[in-house]
C-alpha cells in the first residue's frame, strides 16, 4: 500500500462538505424567503383592518376596508366591517331624524328695582 499525502485523502471529504454547505445555505435562504412571504400575506390584511378601524374611530364613516382578498376569515372580517359601517350610517341617520330639535330656554333676567 502506497502512502498518499493527507491533502489527497481529505480532498473528497472537503468537496462533499462544500457541496453540503452550499445546499444547506440555499435551503436556509429559501426557507427564510418563504417565511417572509407568508408573514407578509398574514400581516398586510391585518394592517389594512387596523387602518380602517382607526379611520372609523376618528369618525370617518365613509371609510371602507379595501385590498383584503385573502379568501379566508380575514377577508370575511373585512366584509363584515364594511357592512358594519353601512349599518352604522343608517342607524345614525335614523337617530338624527328621530331626535327632537334642541329646545332653547329663554332665561329672563331678574330686574332689580
Amino acid at each position: 500500500m502506497e502512502w498518499q499525502p493527507l491533502s489527497a485523502v481529505l480532498y473528497p471529504i472537503y468537496q462533499r462538505l462544500q457541496v453540503r454547505l452550499v445546499v444547506y445555505t440555499l435551503g436556509l435562504l429559501c426557507t427564510v424567503g418563504l417565511i417572509a412571504v407568508i408573514a407578509h400575506r398574514i400581516t398586510h390584511p391585518l394592517k389594512e383592518l387596523v387602518r380602517f378601524a382607526l379611520k372609523l374611530a376618528d369618525g370617518n364613516l365613509d371609510a371602507t376596508v379595501q385590498n383584503v382578498n385573502t379568501g379566508d376569515e380575514i377577508q370575511r372580517l373585512a366584509e363584515v366591517f364594511n357592512q358594519m359601517t353601512v349599518s352604522l350610517k343608517k342607524v345614525l341617520k335614523k337617530q338624527s331624524k328621530a331626535e327632537p330639535k334642541p329646545w332653547k330656554h329663554k332665561t329672563r333676567r331678574k330686574q332689580n328695582f
